[in-house]
């Protein structure tokens, strides 16, 4: 038998938003639009719209990153700026951070590594002490919003401040989840994997579904494909393993 040995096909925008709306009913077999068509222009308005929500889902493997922070940095409490002009300049404010590792480097060849401890603001606002130094062992993040620029700095503090060893010898591997890309041009793809672009198409067709006089029964139908191919979607984006809860000493 043989097959096709690709593994691109991916809908762009214009793809989406035109499968949009034949879901709705208001693109025939035989009809088409450009991306400079009205519709296009609102289904894109939407789509963004529908972009920024998913963000809020969960943690798509697709978006997480890690990256490394000099612990030299961390000279003072006020902790150190993460995003495109913060201490790293790779990498996008993270929407929340999954894990912080410490590494000590003084042996290059096998370095050492110690997962931190996070500190919720509240419990890391007491302590008394925050500008004492030592091998750093918990940290806390900060996110951060401006109505201006999205995503902005964002904060990673760190308890104890690290030491004169640790300034030389140590960085922090900051395992993250990045915002999801914006939507781009007509011809550009969105920031999921191929397993979501039908529920994408179906989240689309929904929102636009009152804007386009779709009747009552035909927007229900709409929702319950929708949401049955979002959880097919997500049930292919998280990651596979275990965890425990235990209680926390206070």
């Amino acid at each position: 038998m043989a097959t096709s040995g690709t593994y691109t096909d991916q809908a762009n925008n214009l793809a989406i938003v035109k499968a949009a709306f034949r879901k709705m009913g208001r693109l025939g077999d035989h009809e088409s639009f450009a991306d400079t068509d009205n519709r296009y222009t609102s289904g894109l308005a939407a789509l963004k719209l529908i972009v920024k929500e998913y963000a809020a889902l969960g943690m798509p493997l697709w978006a997480i990153e890690e990256t490394s922070v000099a612990l030299s940095n961390f000279t003072t409490a006020a902790g150190v700026t993460l995003g495109l002009s913060g201490a790293t300049v790779t990498m996008v404010s993270p929407l929340r951070v999954l894990q912080v590792v410490r590494r000590d480097s003084v042996d290059s060849t096998d370095p050492q590594d110690l997962v931190l401890t996070p500190y919720e603001q509240d419990t890391y606002n007491t302590i008394p002490g925050k500008s004492i130094t030592g091998a750093p062992n918990f940290y806390t993040y900060y996110p951060q919003n401006s109505a201006t620029v999205y995503p902005v700095l964002s904060t990673l503090k760190v308890w104890p401040l690290p030491d004169t060893y640790w300034t030389t010898n140590g960085s922090l591997i900051v395992r993250y989840v990045r915002p999801l890309q914006d939507v781009g041009t007509s011809t550009q793809d969105l920031d999921f994997p191929a397993e979501w672009q039908r529920a994408i198409v179906y989240a689309l067709a929904y929102d636009l579904a009152p804007e386009y006089g779709v009747d009552l029964n035909q927007r229900d139908r709409l929702m319950r494909d929708r949401d049955s191919l979002l959880k097919r979607a997500e049930e292919m984006g998280t990651e596979e393993g275990s965890f425990f809860i235990q209680p926390k000493k206070r």
